[in-house]
């Protein structure tokens, strides 16, 4: 294992953001902690293997802060919902 590598991690899923992007969800642990990772992948729609990163970024967040921000992107998927009905789009 090197310095600074993650360890243990483990995909969770993937939800599709566009028609060549997916975003993964996993989880591991980095310096002894847990954290829940999420990251842009290139995936053309028919493909059905992993697909290709885009770029080396992603984010990197502990579960107890992604427990306190689930309820303030719930609320925002709320009103990003009523925008887009009072858009008319």
């Amino acid at each position: 294992m090197n310095p600074g590598e993650t360890v243990n991690k483990r995909e969770i899923g993937e939800v599709r953001n566009g028609p060549y992007a997916v975003l993964k969800v996993g989880v591991g642990d980095f310096h002894g902690r847990t954290y829940v990772y999420l990251q842009t992948w290139e995936k053309a729609p028919e493909e059905t293997g992993p697909g290709v990163p885009r770029g080396s970024r992603g984010l990197a967040i502990r579960p107890e802060t992604l427990e306190e921000l689930v309820p303030l992107l719930q609320e925002a998927v709320r009103a990003g919902l009523r925008r887009r009905q009072e858009q008319g789009s």
